[in-house]
Formats: C-alpha cells, structure tokens, sequence
C-alpha cells in the first residue's frame, strides 16, 4: 500500500499596519514660514489650513496633525529631510 502524505497551508493572520501620530511641536526655533511651506509641500495643506494649524502650534506649543501608516510617516519624513537640506533651519525630525 502506497503512503499518502497530505500537505497542509498554514494560515497566518496578518495585522493591520500601525498608525502613528504626526505632532508638530512649538520648539522656539523653527520660523512660521518653514512650518507652513512643510504643512502645504508634504501635508497638502492649503494656505489658510496651515496658517491656522501654525497658529495652533504656537498658542498650543504642539498639534496633532495626522495618523498615518508607517512606511507614509516614513516617507514624509524623508520629504522634510530634503526640505531641510535645501535651507539652514534647527529641527528635529524623530
């Protein structure tokens, strides 16, 4: 008699990506003017949404801005590192 082997699929079960948030912070250094050319280059922003989203982080100190995927934020990230190399501004990127 002939032995019969079954192969068997193992099923995994894949989570979702995890979120991260995006906060701007207040650091006392970095010009309106850069923050709002990043919000409008990298995040979309019209002019009026990122006046009024700069506004808030420096009233608030800090401001949720988005949640996103991680290899997005990542993404972003490298944006602004470009934007950072083009003019001379003190901001840290984590």
């Amino acid at each position: 008699m002939a032995d019969i082997q079954t192969l068997t699929k193992e099923k995994v079960k894949l989570d979702e990506p995890g979120l991260y948030d995006v906060i701007f912070l207040n650091d006392g250094i970095t010009t309106m003017e850069f923050v709002i050319r990043v919000l409008k280059q990298i995040f979309n922003k019209n002019q009026e949404q990122a006046e009024n989203i700069t506004k808030k982080i420096h009233k608030m100190d800090k401001e949720l801005l988005d949640h996103m995927f991680t290899k997005l934020q990542n993404k972003k990230v490298s944006k602004q590192h470009f934007l950072l190399d083009k003019k001379t501004f003190h901001y840290k990127l984590k």
